[in-house]
């Protein structure tokens, strides 16, 4: 299942990635979607900003180790 988003701003998804799955649901607020998912058998969260062109930039940290990485998606 792609992402799909719900009623009042809420989303769930999944994502293949490699040969892994990744499950998450999330929340949209004044352009503004924070994601919480699992991938790996690990936890993470991101923060992403929706910007004026449709790309979200975000910021991402899983794992027991933590770390924080960035990612930009763009619209198909």
């Amino acid at each position: 299942m792609p992402l799909q988003f719900h009623g009042q701003g809420t989303l769930r998804g999944t994502l293949r990635i490699g040969g892994d799955t990744t499950n998450g649901v999330g929340v949209l607020s004044n352009g503004v979607l924070a994601v919480g998912y699992t991938h790996a058998r690990e936890t993470g969260a991101v923060l992403y900003v929706v910007n004026a062109d449709g790309s979200l930039s975000g910021r991402f940290t899983q794992g027991r180790d933590g770390g924080v990485g960035t990612e930009r998606w763009l619209p198909r």
